[in-house]
């Protein structure tokens, strides 16, 4: 695949007709993250956030994988991670694009409930 550039008015819509086929790629092999409000009443998983060509893979651990210790569930998160990765560089690979390894970094942050009710962030590294 090919196209204009971004600075052309045409730009976001050839990069969105481009990207819609590797996000439904995405989601169908990857596990995603369900994100929910505090009350539970609103639940959606997400596979990617994207922004024009910035791409941020979202990996979590599903209800029951809680019950893991924490080096099982880092190790769990990670295999993941290295899965999601390989598929989306084979992805973008295909239309022509290749990843730059020095703009990629990776987050990995836990969440969980303080005595209070209150969430709190519990681990945080990058």
């Amino acid at each position: 695949m090919g196209g204009i550039g971004q600075g052309n008015p045409g730009g976001p819509t050839c990069y969105h007709l481009q990207l819609l086929p590797l996000l439904l790629v995405m989601r169908d092999l990857t596990q995603g993250f369900t994100v929910a409000e505090p009350t539970n009443n609103i639940k959606y998983l997400q596979h990617v956030a994207s922004y024009v060509d910035d791409c941020n893979s979202l990996i979590g651990l599903d209800i029951t994988e809680h019950r893991l210790n924490s080096q099982q569930q880092t190790a769990t998160i990670l295999k993941r991670a290295q899965h999601s990765l390989s598929i989306w560089v084979d992805l973008f690979r295909t239309t022509g694009g290749d990843i730059s390894l020095s703009k990629c970094f990776w987050t990995f942050c836990s969440v969980g409930k303080r005595s209070g009710g209150n969430f709190t962030q519990l681990h945080h590294r990058t």
